[in-house]
């Protein structure tokens, strides 16, 4: 019998993500021509990519949707003729997608704005972006606003920052970021607040700091508390207080693999299973209650078609600290848990004390366990909540 010296520190955290699968499945591949810079947005169980530049070199402006309750791919409504394009700002808002700005391929930058209805299936056109075209903008809804900001067009990289209402259809221009411009960086909002990070802000200036945004007062401010580095093409996806982070370009042209869980209410971060195939970017990224996907991309040669899933990363259930009981504590081989048959298929796992996961269980029953024979001497914790506190456990 293998007895365990162990430390665990009950983390109890409000983003539990959970690996429970603990590697990248690839599923099937993304029905149109391969591609790069597409664009979409999630709609329930229901995840449009389109555009994007395709294999020969073209705009495009089909769209296909993956139905994760089928895990499969459809075939949804193309934007309209002439609307082809890349680099496009894609988001859903309120049961609708929307499609903004990007460029055609041929040298012009593009203002339009379209909105997709999935109870008809059809595209209709809203007020253009009422200044010069772009495309590579960042960008973030706070309330019923969307702010589109930075991008670029044959001017350079811009530092413009727009308003959108979705309640009036207006838009109005805020004050410019406080750099030089933001082109294929990160935007996101929490708490009211909108947030800027890495892209380029120049054709060979990076940004390696993070920006946030006041709407009360119009204003942006220096956020040290989160450092994601010099890099464009960042994918993300947000459940909830997690922002999950995924690869990117660094200035040494390197394609990264990485992928990271950043708590948005502690500021922390997690490192999560890297990209295990070849590295890419300009993928279309989306997520599904617990599972995070890629699809498209290059890899710095080809256009790609490939979809990948990584399952049960995204779990953030707020698990209350009396509804789960967890011994013995010292323990041996098995964990014993007793939980509210109410968070019966909710997630716990362990990290060692590298904050590597080592084992993720999803609960099955109101008195369960974790076996864990097959793991060393060491310390590690146990992860289910948004609190920590160190309880030494060993013979």
């Amino acid at each position: 019998m293998n007895f365990m010296r162990l430390l665990l520190v009950f983390m109890l955290c409000q983003c539990v993500s959970n690996l429970h699968a603990q590697s990248w499945q690839q599923i099937s591949d993304f029905p149109g021509n391969p591609r790069d810079d597409a664009a979409g947005f999630s709609i329930q169980d229901k995840h449009y990519c389109g555009t994007g530049r395709n294999d020969g070199f073209s705009c495009t402006r089909d769209f296909y949707r993956f139905n994760a309750t089928l895990q499969l791919w459809e075939v949804a409504t193309p934007l309209p003729d002439g609307e082809n394009r890349q680099y496009a700002t894609g988001f859903a808002h309120n049961g609708l997608g929307y499609i903004l700005c990007g460029d055609n391929c041929s040298g012009s930058f593009l203002s339009s704005y379209w909105c997709f209805n999935p109870s008809n299936e059809q595209w209709s056109a809203l007020p253009s972006l009422p200044a010069a075209g772009r495309a590579g903008c960042v960008h973030f809804i706070i309330g019923d606003s969307l702010y589109l900001i930075g991008g670029q067009n044959s001017t350079g990289i811009l530092n413009e920052v727009w308003r959108y209402s979705f309640n009036t259809q207006e838009w109005q221009q805020k004050n410019n970021l406080p750099i030089p411009g933001i082109w294929r960086g990160l935007g996101f909002s929490y708490t009211g607040q909108g947030y800027i990070s890495a892209g380029k802000m120049t054709s060979n200036t990076w940004n390696a700091e993070t920006w946030t945004y006041d709407p009360t007062t119009d204003q942006w401010n220096l956020f040290p508390s989160l450092q994601l580095g010099e890099r464009t093409y960042i994918g993300s996806v947000q459940k909830d207080s997690c922002l999950y982070v995924f690869g990117g370009l660094n200035p040494s042209d390197q394609m990264l693999s990485s992928f990271d869980k950043f708590n948005l209410d502690q500021w922390s971060n997690q490192s999560l299973p890297s990209f295990s195939n070849i590295p890419r970017k300009g993928c279309f990224y989306f997520a599904h209650e617990g599972d995070f996907y890629l699809t498209t991309g290059i890899d710095g040669v080809n256009r790609l078609k490939e979809t990948w899933k990584l399952g049960d990363v995204l779990i953030s259930k707020w698990i209350d600290e009396d509804k789960i009981s967890i011994y013995p504590i010292p323990c041996v081989d098995e964990l014993f848990l007793e939980v509210d048959p109410a968070i019966i298929g909710e997630f716990v796992y362990l990290m060692d004390g590298n904050g590597s996961i080592v084992l993720i269980h999803r609960i099955q029953t109101a008195k369960d366990k974790l076996s864990l024979a097959h793991l060393s001497n060491g310390h590690y914790r146990i992860v289910y909540r948004n609190h920590s506190s160190p309880i030494i456990v060993g013979y």
